[in-house]
């Protein structure tokens, strides 16, 4: 739609922009029509999803720096840590075939949860983890900023968050933001709660045939290690970003610093240029992407914990599982404010499961119940 090379990228965010604001008709980024049954036609209910992806037996590569010869690359995990690209390993914690979203959940799409309910007292059993629910209510749940080992960073990141622009409770406390961010561009100010509430809305409310999924799929936030294999490998060998090795001309395909945007854009704005070999866009830049994976500080043991912390999506909240544990979440991808070295896709950050932040929305993942 905005992949016309003639049109500079300031002249795109801007007709996308207006776009969003007249009234943007794409099926994949228009809010969800919770009144019919059709999965087709504009304005229809499905989200255009990802083509199916499937791991290796054998696994994956999954981090920066390449195995050395003769090793499996275990020996080279756990090098540096910390929100960087961290020397990695072979990955096999990917045992089942998943899709994603074509983009981050946009504005209207969101709007369409609030709009549900999805804040409202019935909702808190139905969609949100125990400690969502205190986060929703409006209570004064207390912050666990022992999650976070650095002294220093914990206490950053505690005035941060207690900023009286990044409230940590009740719904949607960025108003501000939704009235004013174009409605066909990626939501932000979204908790980790919020975009797990989001995805147990779609599983309650919607349902997979509505979604456009084969019968029995569920939707859920993408594991870190699905998210890396979707965004790294393109005919099976590993590559430097989604649309593969080319660096030079970044700013062409990706919402970053380098290409001088200043804010989220609308989704689409570099077209099928930026996409992953499975047609998930943007990817890299514009916002980055909370993942379901906890954070981890090394990759030491990370095949057998994610397998152990498999989260009960699909289920009523309280049910137990990964979802249930207060913990820092994965973040991916990048935003419009990251410089090239944090846009790339094996570049690891982590988010508080209870912030708010500008530059983080989240995509969409589906997988067999």
């Amino acid at each position: 739609m905005f992949e016309h090379a003639e049109i500079g990228i300031s002249a795109r965010a801007i007709l996308g922009r207006a776009l969003g604001w007249l009234g943007d008709l794409r099926a994949e980024v228009a809010a969800l029509n919770l009144c019919g049954d059709s999965t087709e036609g504009v304005g229809g209910s499905r989200a255009r999803w990802s083509s199916e992806v499937c791991c290796p037996n054998d696994g994956f590569w999954i981090g920066g720096a390449e195995p050395s010869a003769g090793v499996d690359g275990r020996s080279t995990q756990a090098e540096p840590s910390g929100r960087q690209e961290m020397r990695g390993f072979i990955c096999r914690a990917i045992r089942r075939p998943f899709r994603l979203s074509k983009f981050p959940v946009t504005v209207d799409q969101f709007q369409a949860f609030m709009h549900d309910g999805g804040y409202g007292e019935s909702a808190m059993d139905r969609y949100w983890p125990t400690k969502g629910k205190e986060f929703v209510a409006g209570r004064n749940c207390e912050v666990n900023f022992d999650l976070i080992q650095d002294q220093n960073v914990r206490d950053v990141f505690r005035a941060y968050l207690m900023e009286e622009i990044f409230p940590l409770r009740g719904p949607r406390c960025m108003k501000e933001d939704m009235d004013t961010t174009t409605p066909n561009a990626p939501v932000v100010g979204i908790s980790w709660y919020e975009a797990v509430a989001f995805c147990n809305w779609l599983n309650a409310t919607v349902g997979p045939q509505r979604l456009g999924l084969p019968s029995g799929w569920i939707v859920r936030l993408p594991t870190e290690a699905e998210w890396e294999f979707a965004a790294t490998y393109r005919g099976g060998k590993k590559v430097q970003f989604p649309w593969g090795d080319a660096e030079d001309d970044l700013a062409m395909r990706a919402n970053c610093a380098q290409a001088k945007l200043n804010g989220a854009t609308s989704v689409g704005l570099f077209g099928p240029g930026s996409a992953a070999e499975c047609g998930a866009e943007e990817m890299i830049g514009n916002v980055m992407e909370w993942c379901s994976t906890r954070w981890r500080e090394t990759y030491v043991g990370y095949d057998r914990l994610e397998s152990e912390e498999v989260p009960h999506w699909g289920q009523r909240s309280g049910a137990g599982g990964d979802l249930e544990v207060e913990s820092l979440r994965v973040l991916r991808g990048g935003c419009w404010s990251s410089s090239d070295e944090k846009c790339r896709p094996t570049f690891r950050d982590w988010g508080h499961p209870a912030g708010r932040y500008y530059l983080v929305g989240f995509r969409l993942a589906a997988s067999p119940g």
